[in-house]
C-alpha cells in the first residue's frame, strides 16, 4: 500500500546545501555573455576539465567504456543560467548516460520540452531538482509527451510555479515517484476532478511537501483548511480525508491518532446535507455519530503547560514545558529527573482535561520522539508517568 506524507508547514524545507551549488557562468568561447547556455555546455564546462575527470575516474563510480563522462552519477549544475538542452544528434549516450542524480536548480529553464528532453536522455535518473526555474505551465506539452521516466523517485519543483494540474499529469509519467517537493508555488487550493483521480496521479508517492503555500482548501474533499479551524482541527480533518497518509507535517501518524481524527471527521460533517464521499466511507466503520459539541469544541491553542512527572508512584517534580518542543526533549528531562538512561525509559501521558467516549481520562504512551508535545494535547495539570523498560525491550 502506498502512503502519503503531506507537509503544509510554513517552514522552509531547504538546508544550507542549496548554498553550496555552483554558481559559475558559462559563456561562449569568445567571452560573450551567457544568454543561451545549454545543459551540455554547462556539463562540459564543469565536468570535462582534465584534473576533474581524473579525480572522478579514480573513484569506484559506475563507468562506461565509451561515454566521455560515463563515470558521472551525480550532476549539480545549479546557477549556471542554463536555458535549453542543447543535445547533440546522438543524445547523451556518448557523454553521460549513467547520471542518477540531476540538480538543475536556479537556472533559466522555462520550457518543459527542453527539460523532458534532458531527462529522457538519462535512463538511470532517480532524483531531479528543477527548483526556481520559471517553467511555463504547459499541460499540452506534458500530456502529449510519449515517454515515461520509470526510475525517477524524487522530484523537486520548489518555486517553479508549476500548476497543480500540470503536476498531476507529470506525476503520471513517473510510476515510481516516491517524494515530491512543491514548496513556494503559490497554491491556494489543491484541485482534482475526483478523490480517485488524485490517488491515481500520486499512487506511488510517499511524501508530498507543500511548505510556503497558502493552501486554504483541498478541492472535492469539502475541507476548508483555514476558516474557523485550529491547527489541530485542520490536521485531524486533513489526516482523515486521505487514508494513505503515514506522516503529516513531518510527524508520524499513530493508529490512535488516525482513529481519533476519523471519528472527529464523522462528527464534523454529521450535520452537512451533502457531506464528502470520505464521510460515507467512515460511517461504514464508525457508524453515524452525532456532533458531540462537548468533545468537538476545543480549548484555545496553548504554547506551554505545567505538568507533573510521576515515577514509582509519586511526583518527582512539577515542570514547565513548551508544547512546541519534541517528545524527545521531554524524555531527556525525565531521564535527568529519574536517573534512568533515556533508552531505558517509557513515558505515558495521563490527561486531566480530556476524556474518551467512555468518560475515562485519556492515557497513552509517548513513543514518537520527533513529535511535538502539542500533538498529544498535553495541558496544564497533566501527568507524565515514567516507567523503566524491562530487559527484553532494550537488549
Amino acid at each position: 500500500m502506498a502512503y502519503f506524507t503531506v507537509n503544509l508547514d510554513s517552514d522552509s524545507v531547504f538546508d544550507d546545501a542549496d548554498q553550496e551549488l555552483s554558481t559559475g557562468s558559462v559563456g561562449a568561447d569568445d567571452g560573450d555573455s551567457p544568454t543561451n547556455v545549454s545543459f551540455v555546455q554547462a556539463l562540459k564546462h564543469k565536468y570535462c576539465e582534465e584534473s576533474l575527470t581524473s579525480l572522478y575516474k579514480n573513484t569506484s563510480r559506475k563507468r562506461s567504456s565509451s561515454a566521455e563522462l560515463g563515470f558521472l552519477q551525480n550532476v549539480v549544475l545549479g546557477g549556471f543560467e542554463i536555458t535549453c538542452a542543447g543535445l547533440p544528434k546522438e543524445g547523451l549516450v556518448t557523454l553521460c548516460p549513467n547520471v542518477v542524480d540531476l540538480d538543475l536548480a536556479k537556472n533559466e529553464l522555462d520550457c518543459w520540452s527542453e527539460v523532458l528532453a534532458i531527462m529522457t536522455e538519462l535512463p538511470c535518473l532517480k532524483f531531479v531538482n528543477l527548483s526556481f526555474n520559471k517553467l511555463k505551465n504547459d499541460k499540452k506539452c506534458i500530456n502529449s509527451y510519449g515517454k515515461s521516466f520509470p526510475l525517477v523517485e524524487n522530484l523537486v519543483l520548489n518555486g517553479t510555479e508549476i500548476s497543480w494540474q500540470d503536476m498531476a499529469v507529470l506525476a503520471k509519467l513517473m510510476p515510481r515517484l516516491k517524494e515530491l517537493h512543491l514548496c513556494g508555488n503559490g497554491y491556494n487550493e489543491v484541485e482534482y476532478q475526483s478523490r480517485q483521480d488524485f490517488l491515481d496521479a500520486f499512487s506511488s508517492v510517499q511524501c508530498i511537501r507543500l511548505n510556503n503555500n497558502n493552501i486554504v482548501k483541498f478541492d472535492k474533499g469539502g475541507i476548508k483548511l483555514v476558516e474557523d479551524l485550529t491547527s489541530e482541527e485542520r490536521r485531524q480533518l486533513f489526516l482523515a480525508s486521505l487514508p494513505r497518509i503515514k506522516i503529516l507535517n513531518g510527524s508520524e501518524v499513530s493508529g490512535n491518532e488516525r482513529e481519533k481524527a476519523e471519528i472527529h471527521y464523522v462528527r464534523y460533517f454529521a450535520d452537512e446535507e451533502s457531506p464528502p464521499n470520505r464521510y460515507h466511507e467512515l460511517t461504514k466503520i464508525y457508524g453515524k455519530l452525532e456532533k458531540n459539541y462537548k468533545l468537538y469544541m476545543r480549548k484555545p491553542f496553548k504554547r506551554d503547560a505545567d505538568i507533573k512527572i510521576m515515577y514509582n508512584g509519586k511526583c518527582v517534580d512539577e515542570i514547565h514545558v513548551k508544547l512546541k518542543d519534541a517528545i524527545g526533549k521531554l524524555k531527556s528531562t525525565c531521564s535527568n529527573l529519574t536517573s534512568l538512561h533515556r533508552r531505558h525509559i517509557r513515558m505515558f501521558h495521563m490527561s486531566k482535561n480530556v476524556v474518551d467516549d467512555n468518560g475515562e481520562p485519556v492515557f497513552q504512551e509517548l513513543f514518537l520522539e520527533s513529535l511535538p508535545m502539542s500533538r498529544f494535547d498535553i495541558m496544564d495539570g497533566d501527568e507524565i508517568y515514567v516507567e523503566k523498560k524491562q530487559f527484553e525491550y532494550y537488549r
